[in-house]
């Protein structure tokens, strides 16, 4: 008996958080193909029916067409280094773009910090960018935007702030401390993006992808320090002394970039999920719902 033939997936980003949950979750729904990374393969390695290859998306290297003829392409890199490969790769049999842009083009876009604010208008030009580029092509495509990813044990945020707790025993929150979260695993982001697949309903859009609680900065940090199982506490620090701090520092030094982050804690960064829970069928866990695998990178069962 022959065997069925495998749909293709051409996977941009793959050192990233969410390939490796990506690549199995493809790879249970019967595709196969290429992982992309500037990186070497990450240990464990991604599903088997992936097969990783290193490839600069910012030089001009030709695309190989093995890669990309009927494949769908998934891509997690910084979103403005994908619609320059767009035409090349429509040329070349690809049949659809998910795309993974950040509702930091939103939460960024009056930041006090100028740097935030370039990213953020960056990424609302890489998304129109994309969106012409596919146009173009005739190719479908849909970008979600990601609230705070975790779940790799590689993000700079929710696992930076788990492992302060760890090192130091507490951290430091500027009061009250009452800016909306919403953690979303990185798992439920792939998720999304396979489903993406199966419904006309996510051609030509956007969606924001929150995660499936929102607390408050404090209460997320709360959570951590019962994660880390550790005796840890916070230490309120005056919004007031931040804000000097702040002040006193020069434009890009690192105190002035703490500060920022800092006060950033009291900025609600909460999203409507509504959409994509109705087009998408998205429905993302809480907040370490399964505490034995939502910070190791793992894939479940």
């Amino acid at each position: 008996m022959t065997a069925a033939p495998r749909h293709r997936a051409l996977i941009l980003g793959a050192a990233g958080q969410v390939a490796p949950f990506l690549a199995a979750r493809l790879a249970a729904s019967g595709y196969e193909g290429v992982t992309v990374s500037r990186r070497p393969p990450p240990e464990p390695p991604l599903s088997p029916a992936f097969v990783w290859h290193t490839f600069d998306l910012t030089g001009d290297l030709p695309w190989p067409g093995a890669w990309v003829d009927g494949a769908c392409l998934f891509s997690s890199v910084p979103l403005w280094l994908v619609p320059r490969h767009i035409g090349i790769l429509a040329s070349q049999g690809l049949r659809q773009v998910v795309a993974f842009s950040s509702t930091s083009v939103y939460t960024k876009a009056h930041s006090r910090s100028a740097k935030d604010r370039q990213v953020a208008e960056r990424l609302r030009q890489a998304e129109a960018d994309l969106v012409s580029a596919c146009d173009a092509s005739g190719l479908p495509y849909t970008i979600l935007r990601p609230t705070l990813i975790y779940g790799s044990g590689r993000d700079g945020n929710v696992s930076a702030i788990l492992r302060f707790i760890k090192r130091f025993g507490f951290f430091p929150i500027v009061r009250p401390g009452t800016g909306l979260r919403q953690p979303v695993h990185a798992d439920d982001l792939a998720d999304a993006a396979v489903a993406c697949l199966a419904t006309d309903k996510a051609h030509g859009r956007g969606f924001n992808l929150p995660g499936g609680e929102t607390l408050t900065y404090r209460q997320m940090v709360e959570r951590l320090c019962t994660f880390a199982r550790c005796r840890s506490r916070i230490v309120d620090v005056p919004s007031g002394l931040v804000t000097l701090l702040s002040a006193m520092t020069p434009p890009g030094s690192r105190l002035r970039k703490l500060c920022t982050l800092m006060l950033r804690m009291n900025e609600d960064l909460a999203f409507d999920v509504t959409l994509a829970a109705r087009d998408l069928q998205y429905r993302p866990r809480r907040f370490l719902a399964d505490a034995s695998q939502d910070m190791s990178g793992r894939m479940a069962p």
